[in-house]
């Protein structure tokens, strides 16, 4: 079965996933205050494509993270049932 340490080091990959995304956000949104003049706008628009891009490659990670935390959560769980379901008396016992 899963051990603690496995399961922190998998809370901690989503954790930074999660803020390297928050993160994105907040540089998103001071981008309107940062676009003074018209020469800016290009540089702005540039940079909100660029942080777009960016977030999607980060969800499609965070994504696969946590694909394998529910794969791993459902293989645990089957352990745990057979570990529960009591054993089946054999055939020569039932004679």
């Amino acid at each position: 079965m899963e051990n603690g340490a496995g399961t922190a080091a998998a809370m901690e990959g989503r954790h930074a996933s999660v803020g390297v995304v928050d993160a994105l956000f907040f540089e998103d949104a001071a981008l309107d205050t940062a676009a003074a003049g018209a020469g800016a706008v290009v540089d702005v628009l540039q940079r909100r494509y660029e942080i777009c891009l960016e977030r999607m490659a980060v969800m499609r990670r965070l994504e696969a993270q946590l694909a394998a935390v529910k794969a791993r959560d459902a293989a645990e769980a089957v352990e745990i049932q057979h570990a529960m379901t009591p054993p089946r008396p054999s055939r020569s016992s039932t004679r």
